[in-house]
């Protein structure tokens, strides 16, 4: 290559770095006021894993059905919450614990995009760019420095995924399947990595490979739920939370689809580009079911652009892969650093870190609890985890999974219903105006029409508060509390 074009090719190598650096470097920096924001930072998503964890470290039977004294979501793999479990202080329940787990898993998930983009490639820059690239999503930052469960998990099945990149030619590629479990059985949601293996060895005619694989899939999935039924759980409804629970209506089948168009069209473009120019069947059976499983779940009911993580990790890799090999070949490298310029630009776009406002509204937001309702006061409403921060019981610790699966017949309100009338609960907070006309589709999504009927007959508005950021589902979001009647 002439020493002109060799120049070009590492200026144009260059800006890319620089741009992907800048736009990941923008998210990290972020990263330590969220990990020290002591209240709600992901709209919901702190709030109630904290509550079931703290339910599951006091000895409450959180996989218990649906009962007249209580309901607890705990609608994720049970590794998360036994895990938890040990690492949240009972005495001062808190979400840091477990948003350093999110950070390892954040951490994982950049490192294993490296390794995969190295052997796709064989490039140096494109282990650089692939984990810059991962860090520069936003949503993964909300989602990932948060008390969920999302990146511990995708970091699991990617470990799994790479166990059978490495052995895909050999029996030892079963060895990936213990991680694949452990994933599922710590979320369960993130089965792209699995899907595609099998995908592959199918497409290449492997089939008993293919059926050693799946059956040992299954057989330790089988094992394992009924280990968690039977031991674990004993006498608890395990198989409805963390399955017959989970599957909640479809609601909105646009949204998935326009998350996709805005932030990973022109990802997705440059990824399929990539494997015609350097083809890789089983790298390309997992964009492939990424993209798919994101897709079809993504209109479920409670759903958001985590369940895309999978497939921005693929693309992470991918893309760099394309960048390299044009760079490399100087092929028609500056559109196409233009267009990806362009996509890093939409991806990093997310919310800004906790203020020093949002600090002061969330300390007034405890105080208030703490100082207005005596400890173990039962509590009713969506940001759980806050509730259980201020010393207070929340036997109800996910009203909106509660509301759907009512709307779904799985089980009645009634009871609830009943408990809204004795004035069992000393308060009810909703982030949206309950009275007729004012809200009523947010007020329909989160509750039920009983349950706001009792309320309203049996409680009064007490107060309203400012919520921080990063507790607002949206921007008019307040803090209504609603005390009952004397």
């Amino acid at each position: 290559m002439p020493r002109n074009r060799q120049s070009a090719s590492r200026w144009l190598a260059l800006v890319v770095l620089l741009v992907t650096g800048l736009a990941a470097s923008r998210q990290v920096a972020t990263w330590p006021a969220r990990l020290q924001y002591p209240g709600e930072g992901a709209l919901g998503g702190d709030s109630m894993p904290l509550a079931d964890i703290v339910h599951l470290a006091r000895g409450v039977p959180i996989y218990a059905q649906a009962s007249a004294e209580a309901y607890y979501g705990a609608n994720w793999g049970p590794l998360f919450y036994l895990l938890g479990a040990r690492l949240v202080d009972l005495q001062n329940p808190s979400y840091r614990p477990l948003r350093m787990l999110s950070l390892a898993g954040i951490l994982g998930c950049a490192a294993g995009a490296a390794l995969l983009a190295f052997w796709y490639m064989g490039s140096k820059l494109a282990a650089a760019l692939a984990p810059l690239l991962f860090l520069s999503y936003g949503f993964l930052t909300r989602y990932g420095i948060s008390s969920r469960a999302d990146m511990v998990a995708l970091l699991l099945s990617v470990c799994g995924f790479l166990v059978a990149y490495r052995f895909r030619n050999s029996r030892r590629l079963l060895l990936a399947v213990p991680l694949f479990l452990v994933s599922i059985y710590y979320k369960q949601q993130f089965v792209a990595g699995p899907l595609a293996v099998l995908l592959f060895l199918a497409l290449e005619k492997c089939y008993r490979r293919a059926a050693e694989f799946g059956g040992a899939i299954a057989m330790g999935g089988v094992g394992l739920l009924l280990y968690f039924q039977y031991g674990v759980f004993a006498g608890q409804s395990f198989f409805h939370h963390f399955v017959l629970y989970n599957l909640l209506p479809f609601t909105e089948p646009a949204c998935g689809v326009l998350f996709f168009l805005v932030f990973l069209l022109i990802p997705f473009l440059m990824g399929v580009q990539a494997l015609r120019e350097q083809p890789d069947k089983l790298l390309a059976c997992f964009l492939g079911s990424a993209v798919f499983i994101s897709l079809a779940t993504s209109p479920r009911a409670g759903s958001d652009a985590y369940y895309f993580s999978e497939s921005v990790f693929i693309l992470s890799v991918l893309v760099p892969g394309l960048l390299t090999k044009r760079l490399g070949e100087l092929s028609r490298p500056l559109g196409l650093v233009l267009l990806y310029c362009v996509a890093v630009g939409i991806a990093h776009l997310s919310p800004p870190a906790p203020t020093r406002e949002d600090l002061q509204r969330e300390q007034a937001l405890q105080n208030y609890l703490r100082q207005h309702f005596a400890p173990r006061t039962a509590a009713l409403g969506y940001l759980s985890g806050d509730f259980v921060r201020a010393g207070l019981d929340t036997p109800i610790s996910n009203l909106f999974h509660f509301s759907s699966l009512v709307r779904k017949g799985a089980f009645s309100d009634r009871e609830l219903v009943s408990q809204l009338r004795a004035h069992r609960f000393g308060l009810v907070v909703l982030h949206f105006d309950l009275w007729p006309g004012r809200d009523d589709y947010t007020a329909n999504f989160y509750t039920t029409a009983p349950l706001r009927e009792a309320i309203w007959q049996n409680y009064r508005p007490a107060d309203v508060l400012d919520l921080p950021e990063p507790a607002k589902l949206r921007p008019e979001d307040r803090f209504y509390v609603w005390v009952p009647r004397n």
